[in-house]
């Protein structure tokens, strides 16, 4: 029997509250092609607040965000080849006045600020679809 492997790592949802809620949402490319929030594995030893620090500054450039909380929910899914993934998901927040620069990555070629419906159509899976509705449940009690 085959063995599974198992990878943790964390989702970020990142988004910009100036009175309506726009949400950052990526063009994914490699691998598969579609709509999706950020995300990326833990490395051994690394801190939860390492790797969203990591993985925020990588895929999207920003320099200036805050995260506001790791959710009690998690954001699970398997790959293409099988992998199974479970991700912390957390709450970031910046400003869309900031530049996002996808180029430091391959994994994206374009991102959109997208309003909570516009970013539900895009995204490509249920699973990612579920969580972003969570998460936004909990963006709105941050106010």
């Amino acid at each position: 029997m085959e063995q599974v492997e198992n990878k943790k790592g964390m989702s970020a949802v990142i988004f910009d509250n100036n009175g309506d809620y726009y949400f950052l949402i990526f063009h994914r490319v490699l691998g598969w092609e579609g709509w999706e929030f950020i995300k990326g594995e833990y490395n051994e030893g690394e801190e939860w607040k390492e790797a969203v620090f990591r993985e925020v500054v990588r895929e999207t450039g920003l320099s200036k965000f805050r995260v506001h909380k790791k959710l009690d929910i998690k954001y699970e899914f398997t790959m293409p080849d099988g992998t199974q993934c479970s991700n912390d998901v957390f709450l970031i927040e910046t400003s869309m006045n900031i530049p996002v620069n996808t180029k430091s990555n391959d994994e994206h070629d374009t991102y959109l600020w997208a309003t909570f419906d516009s970013a539900i159509d895009k995204l490509e899976f249920p699973e990612q679809k579920e969580m972003f509705r969570n998460a936004f449940e909990e963006i709105k009690k941050l106010n």
